[in-house]
């Protein structure tokens, strides 16, 4: 009998199951037929369930082709985050015996930084609606998530941003099992206890070395994450300058991410509580231009919080607004109490359905389906809850280099956002442009010329006339964000 583990296109939310799956000691789990619901694919996954490839009945055996409603379907950005999950906790169930630390670690940093390109605010709502599951994996994960969406917005490049990953997800990496023991305990830490979690930066580092750890970003993240500019901070009580950068917003991810998350001892703070707390310490505990832009960037509404609408509904927020008090949100019970047949859309700028009240998750009484609220799985993704960029148009001469082989190409850009923007080049180009190849781009915005920066084609369109590419920026220089993000304020002001 052939069998193997479970894989994330076997299971999919909704779809009846073409093989029935078993246990590793040989007891049937899920029937043939049985359709999976979300308790069914964390179980199958995460419980090293086997299926029994005998008993799968082939199409081209058959004579006949596959069901329409059976076919895979792409792993959509929550099986990607599952994936990442169970991977990370069976590398440090394994540390003993781990010969490929550095290549899974950067494997699950490429995952994350995937899923938060495809949809930021689908992996900000992880960290509010996965507050059951074992703390010492996700905390980390969660921690990792929002500093790759925060370094993005600070203008980071990829390879600052896979060390900052790399120090979020391995930080806490010589006290999973004291974090698992805390995450139960109902009463504060013992002294034992204290003084083992004032050590953990060190001996973390210690660790990562005898893992073969070289990047020295990396090691500088963990060993002071815990450092505060005021010198308040352990283990050594490092000031301002002395703090690594990496270090510093690694420890606002941390400490915002356990904030939000609780413990026995010490109950959840909501979102905007914990913002307020941030925004208190800034100037003394963390840097003021650090904290505003983090708070800015998640914001006070992020993902997965519940809150009470005008109309009296209880939604759950799905997207982040434009005003950071406005996001969009998923209505989950109506004002009668009863849960409508898919979660209605709302926006909170709207005055019905503006937010009155914030809701602790624990006081929740109805099940939420993740792949429902941001429109993935079997679920029809809405095009308006996609969020969008502020896209200006303009009509400049750009100048488009490839380096592979040497290449200068002359185009035009027609509308720039803070992500990316889209050129337009002569039909009868004398080259053709790679999907997901990365190019640099020279344009001249204002008074300023933004050399080089470095951008992926993610859209080609041909036309009779026109040759369109869609371009992102993948990791622009700091200088250069801030100069398109201002331009693009003024440019927006200019149209209001």
């Amino acid at each position: 009998m052939k069998m193997r583990h479970v894989k994330m296109g076997d299971v999919q939310v909704g779809k009846p199951l073409r093989m029935p799956i078993y246990d590793e000691s040989g007891q049937l789990m899920l029937g043939k037929g049985h359709v999976v619901t979300e308790k069914d694919i964390l179980n199958s996954i995460t419980k090293g369930i086997i299926i029994d490839m005998e008993e799968v009945e082939r199409p081209e055996e058959a004579g006949q082709e596959l069901e329409a409603d059976i076919i895979p379907i792409e792993d959509t950005p929550f099986d990607t985050l599952d994936l990442a999950k169970m991977t990370l906790s069976g590398l440090f169930r394994n540390l003993r015996t781990e010969r490929d630390f550095n290549s899974k670690i950067a494997a699950i940093c490429r995952s994350l930084e995937e899923v938060c390109k495809i949809d930021e605010d689908l992996a900000l709502g992880t960290i509010l609606l996965e507050q059951s599951q074992r703390y010492p994996i996700v905390h980390q994960m969660h921690t990792a998530i929002v500093c790759e969406i925060v370094s993005k917005r600070l203008g980071w490049s990829m390879g600052e941003r896979a060390s900052l990953l790399s120090a979020a997800l391995t930080m806490n990496i010589s006290m999973i099992d004291l974090q698992e023991m805390l995450q139960g305990q109902g009463q504060t830490l013992t002294n034992n206890q204290r003084a083992s979690v004032g050590a953990h930066p060190i001996v973390s580092a210690t660790m990562l070395r005898n893992l073969s750890v070289t990047d020295t970003v990396w090691l500088e993240a963990v060993l002071q994450h815990h450092e505060s500019i005021d010198g308040t901070g352990y283990p050594y009580g490092l000031k301002s300058d002395d703090i690594c950068h990496a270090a510093r917003l690694l420890s606002l991810a941390d400490v915002y991410c356990a904030r939000v998350a609780g413990r026995r001892y010490r109950p959840a703070l909501s979102p905007i509580q914990a913002m307020k707390d941030i925004y208190l310490s800034k100037g003394h505990k963390v840097d003021t231009e650090l904290a505003m832009t983090f708070i800015k960037t998640i914001g006070m509404f992020p993902p997965g919080m519940f809150v009470r609408l005008k109309n009296d509904e209880i939604a759950i927020v799905t997207h982040r607004g434009e005003k950071t008090d406005k996001p969009l949100v998923r209505t989950i019970l109506r004002a009668n109490d009863f849960p409508p047949l898919s979660p209605l859309r709302r926006d909170t700028d709207i005055d019905e359905f503006s937010i009155t009240a914030v809701l602790p998750a624990s006081k929740i009484r109805v099940d939420v389906n993740r792949y429902q609220l941001w429109g993935y799985g079997v679920f029809k993704k809405s095009r308006t809850n996609k969020r969008k960029h502020r896209r200006i148009k303009l009509n400049l001469p750009v100048k488009i280099l490839d380096v592979q082989p040497v290449n200068v190409t002359d185009a035009t850009m027609l509308n720039i956002s803070e992500s990316g923007c889209l050129l337009k080049l002569l039909w009868k180009a004398d080259r053709q442009f790679t999907l997901n190849k990365s190019y640099y781009a020279t344009f001249r915005l204002m008074d300023k010329t933004i050399e080089n920066i470095v951008c992926k084609v993610r859209n080609v369109k041909l036309s009779n006339e026109d040759h369109l590419l869609g371009m992102e920026f993948t990791h622009p220089d700091q200088e250069s964000f801030e100069h398109i993000k201002y331009f693009i304020s003024l440019s927006r002001k200019d149209v209001l």
